[in-house]
């Protein structure tokens, strides 16, 4: 089993203090708020979800703090679960990652796609025509997060092996490579579920790399 620094017992030690010292003032007895497995003083502090399991003043974080570390966690394991592609368990994660009412927003797309599940089916198109496209995501270029908003930005490649519905007519694949930057800023709810979702991306650079113009 692994020991803690004295970093980490110091502050295991001023939280438990913490809540003491608010359970006295408020007359009942403290509520600690760590993990009852038996090896939690073995573990890192970012094991710990300090949004759901602290108030913001209980460890001197602000909530802006605490939120925006764990928003591009989500961002980066949304991802993860779209590189997996439709056919895999984690598919489940990129759905639940959107809300039931979440408005899409794709480049040159006058409305956004609204609803989870209209983004899945579009979602699942978008890898019958690129079934190989992929996302670098560990590391992105750029990732960070402000508020209740993440931005990300991240090389993006693929091959077209399947046929492009249109709305007037089919194109047939052309076996060719894309490669561009692509850009996702998310407004996300206290659930850690997008909200809103802008996609920014070379749309005319990745059609002349495909061939179709």
């Amino acid at each position: 089993m692994k020991s803690i620094t004295m970093k980490e017992s110091n502050y295991y030690e001023m939280l438990l203090s913490r809540q003491q010292h608010i359970a006295t003032q408020r007359h009942h007895p403290p509520q600690i708020f760590l993990s009852h497995h038996p090896d939690v003083l073995s573990r890192p502090r970012q094991y710990y979800d300090l949004k759901k399991t602290t108030t913001p003043n209980s460890v001197g974080l602000s909530m802006s703090q605490v939120t925006e570390s764990n928003l591009k966690n989500l961002m980066q394991t949304l991802d993860d679960a779209w590189n997996a592609g439709p056919n895999s368990p984690l598919w489940d994660t990129f759905r639940k990652r959107h809300t039931e009412d979440v408005a899409v927003y794709w480049p040159d797309q006058p409305e956004p796609t609204r609803g989870r599940h209209n983004h899945d089916l579009e979602a699942v198109e978008f890898f019958k025509t690129f079934p190989d496209n992929h996302l670098i995501n560990r590391p992105y270029k750029i990732l960070f997060a402000e508020g209740n908003h993440t931005c990300s930005v991240a090389d993006f490649y693929g091959t077209m092996k399947g046929p492009m519905k249109m709305p007037d007519r089919v194109i047939p694949a052309t076996g060719k490579n894309f490669h561009v930057e692509f850009c996702t800023i998310a407004t996300w709810n206290n659930k850690g579920e997008i909200t809103e979702e802008r996609l920014f991306y070379d749309q005319m650079g990745l059609m002349r790399q495909i061939g179709l113009m």
